[in-house]
């Protein structure tokens, strides 16, 4: 018999948390109870903590810490938008094989010798703790065409 695993659509991500189903849309977000999805999840896709939904309207840490990425204080609203748009992006599993996309941070300075220090092991470390990820750093990559992505693919070469 065939399981029937909930997915995310092309609309709506499902988040799974031990008290209960995140549902979020372009309209927002909303808390369902697990007996109310309509399939199966798998047990390491939920995350080990209660969701608490923000009721005072204060900004979280990580919206906080993606506004100062993003140019300073009150942030660089450009930059905030492409931020909020690769988190969306990233954190839903819908993907559609036909526009594969890749996120890729660097330094916003002119320098050859980046020194780090701009957040994006931060930013990234906080997705980690949302949803299962598969990471390569570029300092790890050496671009040999017999073997450039095989921890990627599982390909071995010999």
């Amino acid at each position: 018999s065939d399981l029937d695993i909930q997915r995310d659509t092309k609309d709506t991500a499902f988040v799974y948390y031990q008290n209960c189903v995140v549902l979020v849309t372009a309209n927002g977000v909303e808390q369902i109870p697990y007996n109310q999805i309509g399939g199966y999840i798998w047990k390491n896709h939920v995350i080990k903590r209660d969701f608490v939904p923000s009721t005072d309207g204060i900004k979280g840490e990580y919206e906080r810490f993606v506004g100062f990425i993003s140019g300073g204080k009150e942030g660089n609203e450009v930059k905030f938008d492409a931020f909020r748009s690769a988190i969306g992006y990233m954190l839903h599993e819908f993907r559609n094989p036909g526009k594969a996309k890749a996120v890729i941070l660097n330094d916003s300075n002119d320098e050859q010798d980046p020194k780090g220090g701009a957040g994006k092991g931060i930013f990234c470390k906080a997705l980690f703790a949302s949803r299962a990820f598969f990471a390569v750093s570029g300092d790890s990559l050496f671009f040999k065409p017999s073997n450039s992505f095989n921890t990627i693919f599982g390909i071995t070469t010999k």
